[in-house]
């Protein structure tokens, strides 16, 4: 959503507060559109008071989540989303975003499981898959990972993050040609990765293209000696 527009909701909600408007829906309004604007901290006053106004409403729930996670406090995330997900246990943002949460925590299986049931309520999102995707991964699902990866990266091909965790799997698997594909595909979007060619230099190895490979890992030690 373009700035412009985000400006427009917060004048509108305001007028709506200033009008005597007392329900949590202008306070939700500014909220989202000030976290979209990235004033997490100013959201977070709004959805305080959308909260208080009307604590089981699901989606204030998983929006003042969404702001504690951007402010780095990931237990009362997982406190607001349980609260949405008790009042409306089909709730496919909030699963979604309890996945997420799940996977930062290194809670895999249950990273998996919601991101599995947001997929079967319909949920349609790059988020969702990959989530399901690195759940699935480092949980040793390395085939579904691909199938997930796959989906996610059709929805969102410069998702750099998830076409690298594609390769690391099809590395695992043997797939060495394609595992190159992806990092250099991840390359092409984001040349400043070293762990991109340090991956890729161990594809070539496995491979026999000692050249290849030595030219992957010199490239991400200068990375890595520019970097300190």
């Amino acid at each position: 959503m373009r700035c412009c527009d985000l400006q427009r909701i917060i004048v509108e909600a305001e007028a709506l507060i200033a009008g005597g408007d007392r329900s949590a829906i202008p306070y939700l309004q500014r909220g989202c559109a000030l976290l979209r604007l990235g004033r997490a901290s100013d959201a977070l006053v709004d959805l305080d008071f959308a909260v208080i106004i009307d604590p089981t409403n699901s989606e204030t729930r998983v929006a003042r989540a969404e702001v504690l996670l951007n402010l780095g406090r990931v237990t009362g995330a997982v406190d607001d989303l349980g609260v949405a997900l008790d009042a409306e246990p089909t709730d496919s943002a909030a699963l979604q975003l309890r996945g997420v949460v799940n996977l930062e925590l290194g809670n895999w299986s249950a990273s998996e499981s919601d991101a599995s049931r947001a997929i079967e309520l319909g949920l349609n999102d790059s988020v969702v898959w990959r989530t399901r995707g690195r759940a699935r991964h480092l949980m040793g699902c390395i085939t579904a990972a691909v199938s997930d990866y796959d989906r996610a990266i059709e929805l969102r091909p410069d998702d750099v993050e998830c076409i690298y965790w594609r390769g690391l799997v099809r590395r695992d698997l043997g797939e060495h040609h394609r595992a190159i594909a992806d990092f250099t595909a991840a390359i092409d979007i984001n040349p400043g990765i070293p762990e991109c060619y340090v991956s890729r230099g161990k594809s070539w190895s496995e491979l026999g293209d000692m050249a290849a490979a030595r030219s992957d890992w010199t490239m991400a030690a200068q990375m890595l000696h520019h970097s300190h």
